[in-house]
């Protein structure tokens, strides 16, 4: 990653120090009891539903629609699929007309806000967590949901890819159509990816957790000053 920000800026890698974001894990996202998800799961009316989530505001850069029209082509391989869609934004009702036009609007559920300590367990339930943003720095709610062993799924535009590629839970959806989004989808589901690599993915979350991210920060400020 050094490299590649070193080539693009013109700058020698030896001038580049790449941090990312911390999260207080143990405080913020300790691990869901199987009570908590069930409760949230008959709240939502999706007991027996296979849950993709997208944690995001409702605007032109994070590409729902196309997350949408991607789950219509993957629920036509899966029927018993919910497509949960946690956010505001100024095209969240034309985001829902949308789902409405696909004749798919009882299968994609509108959540506009979640409390913050809620929100963990609705990454726990989830089978799949999605970004496609055209571009999104870094995107915590992928962080967030590998806090609760959910694999993840991005466009190329958004950063935390470039910590993750590589990982058996972690997917890029290429460039391209919504079949590319419902073939990713798809993989992720029928290979079982959640239950086979949950704890590399919590493990994984764990590399941001401000003990492990704090302590870089202290080394960088501490090199400037001296």
């Amino acid at each position: 990653m050094t490299a590649d920000l070193a080539e693009r800026a013109h700058l020698s890698p030896k001038r580049i120090v790449v941090i990312p974001n911390m999260f207080d894990i143990d405080r913020d996202f300790p691990p869901c009891s199987d009570d908590q998800i069930a409760s949230l799961r008959e709240e939502l009316g999706i007991e027996n539903k296979t849950a993709i989530l997208c944690v995001a505001s409702h605007r032109a850069t994070k590409q729902i629609s196309r997350l949408i029209r991607g789950f219509e082509l993957f629920m036509r391989r899966n029927p018993q699929s919910v497509l949960l869609l946690v956010g505001k934004g100024e095209l969240l009702a034309q985001n829902r007309q949308f789902a409405e036009e696909l004749g798919i609007a009882d299968s994609v559920k509108f959540v506009p806000s979640v409390s913050r300590d809620r929100i963990r367990t609705y990454y726990a339930l989830a089978e799949v967590s999605c970004n496609l943003s055209h571009q999104d720095a870094f995107c915590n709610p992928l962080i967030e949901s590998l806090t609760q062993g959910t694999p993840v799924l991005a466009s190329r535009g958004v950063g935390v890819g470039r910590y993750l590629d590589g990982e058996p839970f972690f997917n890029y959806v290429d460039d391209g159509g919504p079949e590319g989004v419902a073939n990713a989808l798809d993989a992720f589901v029928a290979g079982q990816t959640k239950k086979r690599f949950a704890g590399q993915a919590v493990a994984k979350a764990r590399e941001f957790d401000v003990s492990c991210v704090l302590p870089q920060w202290r080394e960088l400020i501490d090199e400037m000053l001296s």
